[in-house]
C-alpha cells in the first residue's frame, strides 16, 4: 500500500492545468482568474456625492443654522460647470460629480429648502458624504489577483473597472459512473437484496461545490461488457472519470481489469488510509481516472482528499487542499491498524481555541454521522491512541 502523502503528491503531479480561455463576464460562474487585473482608471473616476443633499464648503457650516444660496442642481451623469463659493450650495444627487469649490455634502434630511436658499441645520466636516476620486483603487494598481475564484462581487468589480472579458482557467469535464448490481435509483421500489444508490448524489453535490456539473453515466451492473462500454464512454467524453465501486478484490470487481485493458496507466492502487483503502488512480493521456470505493463515506473522503485537489489544480487554483488547523481533543480516540484514519468530527471554538470530538459512528457505510460533521480528524499512520487534551490536526469541510 502507498502512503497518504505520496498518494497526494502523485495525484497533483499528474493533474494537468487546463488551457486558458477568455470569457465574457456574463458567462463566468465561479471560474478561476488566469490573469492579474489592473485598474484602467481611478475608481471612483471622479469625486462624487455619496447621497442626495447639498454640496457646499464645510467652512460655511461652523455656525448653524445658516442659510446658503442655491446655485443649481447636479444629477448623476451630469458634467457640472458650477463653482461653489462662500455662502453657496448646490443641490446634488447620489453619484453626481462634486462641483468645484465644494468639499462636503450634507444630507437632505439635515436641511430645509427655502425658495432659492437652503438652511443648513448641522455642521459637517471636510470630505463628509463624498466619494473621493481613486479611493477604491488607483489607476495601474492590481485589483484582482490571478488564481482567485471569481464570485458575484469580483465580477461586479471587474465590470466597474471597465472589463468586459477576462482570461480564466478551463474547467474539467467530469463523468461519474456508479457500479453495482445491487443498486437501485432512489424513488424506485426495492426488491429483495437491493438498496438505494446514493454515491451519484454525493459526488454531484461535492462537484457542485467546485462549480462542476458532472456527466452522469448512471448505474452499471457488475458485468464485464456493460462496464467496459460505460467506461469507454466516460474516457471518451471526460477529462476526469470517477468510478464508484468495483475496484476492490471481490469476484465481481472488474473495474481495474477493464481500465488496464483500455490503456489506462495505473499510477497507484490501494492507499494506507481508512476509509478509502482500495482507491485507484490512473491516466490515459491527459485524462485522469479515479476508482473510488463503493461505501458512501469512503467515496466522500477520497473525493475530498484526492479528486477535489486534482480538479482545483486543473482549474488553476493555488490553494487546493482542505483548510487545516490544530484542535484539542475532547475525548480519547483510538484506531486499530497501521493506516492513517480520517474520522468524522465536530469542532467548535471557545475563546479562539478549537476543540474537536468524534461526530459519531465511524463505519464507512454510515453517512448519518457525517451529516452533522464539520471536519475530518486526521489520525496519523504511526500512532494508534490519542488521549483527551492532545492537540490534533483537523481538516475543515468545505461546505461548513
Amino acid at each position: 500500500m502507498i502512503h497518504f502523502e505520496e498518494t497526494l503528491r502523485l495525484v497533483l503531479s499528474n493533474a494537468p492545468i487546463l488551457p486558458i480561455t477568455e470569457k465574457n463576464n456574463y458567462e463566468i460562474n465561479s471560474d478561476i482568474l488566469a490573469q492579474d487585473i489592473r485598474a484602467r482608471e481611478d475608481l471612483p473616476l471622479f469625486s462624487n456625492s455619496a447621497m442626495d443633499g447639498f454640496a457646499l464648503r464645510s467652512d460655511d457650516t461652523h455656525s448653524v443654522p445658516v442659510d446658503l444660496k442655491i446655485k443649481g442642481c447636479i444629477k448623476a451623469g451630469d458634467s457640472p460647470r458650477i463653482k461653489v463659493g462662500e455662502g453657496e450650495a448646490v443641490k446634488i444627487m447620489t453619484g453626481a460629480p462634486m462641483p468645484e469649490g465644494a468639499d462636503a455634502v450634507i444630507m437632505v434630511e439635515d436641511t430645509e429648502e427655502k425658495e432659492r436658499n437652503v438652511q443648513i441645520k448641522k455642521s459637517i466636516k471636510k470630505g463628509e458624504n463624498v466619494r473621493i476620486k481613486g479611493e477604491e483603487i488607483k489607476k495601474g494598481q492590481i485589483g484582482l489577483k490571478k488564481g482567485i475564484r471569481l464570485n458575484p462581487a469580483s465580477l461586479g468589480f471587474l465590470a466597474s473597472m471597465g472589463y468586459e472579458k477576462v482570461k480564466v482557467f478551463g474547467k474539467p469535464k467530469v463523468s461519474v459512473l456508479i457500479t453495482g448490481s445491487e443498486l437501485v435509483k432512489p424513488g424506485l421500489k426495492l426488491k429483495p437484496g437491493k438498496k438505494w444508490e446514493s454515491n451519484s448524489v454525493v459526488l454531484s453535490s461535492v462537484l457542485a461545490e467546485v462549480n462542476i456539473k458532472p456527466i452522469l453515466l448512471g448505474i452499471t451492473r457488475d458485468n464485464l461488457l456493460d462496464l467496459e462500454r460505460q467506461i469507454q464512454e466516460g474516457l471518451k467524453n471526460s477529462d476526469i472519470l470517477l468510478i464508484s465501486g468495483g475496484i476492490s478484490v471481490g469476484d465481481y470487481d472488474f473495474v481495474q481489469e477493464i481500465l488496464l485493458r483500455l490503456g489506462v496507466d495505473k499510477v497507484f492502487w490501494r492507499v494506507a488510509i481508512k476509509p478509502g483503502k482500495p482507491t485507484f488512480f490512473g491516466k490515459k493521456g491527459d485524462k485522469l481516472v479515479f476508482g473510488l470505493p463503493g461505501n458512501p463515506v469512503s467515496v466522500l473522503v477520497t473525493f475530498l482528499e484526492f479528486v477535489r485537489p486534482a480538479i482545483l489544480k486543473m482549474m488553476g487554483k493555488r490553494d487546493v487542499l482542505l483548510q487545516e488547523r490544530e484542535a484539542i481533543l475532547e475525548e480519547k480516540l483510538q484506531k486499530k491498524t497501521d493506516r492513517a484514519y480520517f474520522f468524522k468530527g465536530m469542532f467548535q471554538e471557545k475563546n479562539g481555541v478549537a476543540y474537536v470530538k468524534s461526530a459519531g459512528r465511524q463505519h464507512s457505510h454510515i453517512l448519518e454521522s457525517f451529516t452533522g460533521a464539520n471536519c475530518l480528524i486526521f489520525l496519523e499512520k504511526e500512532k494508534n491512541i490519542y488521549e483527551k487534551g492532545e492537540r490534533i490536526k483537523i481538516q475543515i469541510l468545505p461546505w461548513k
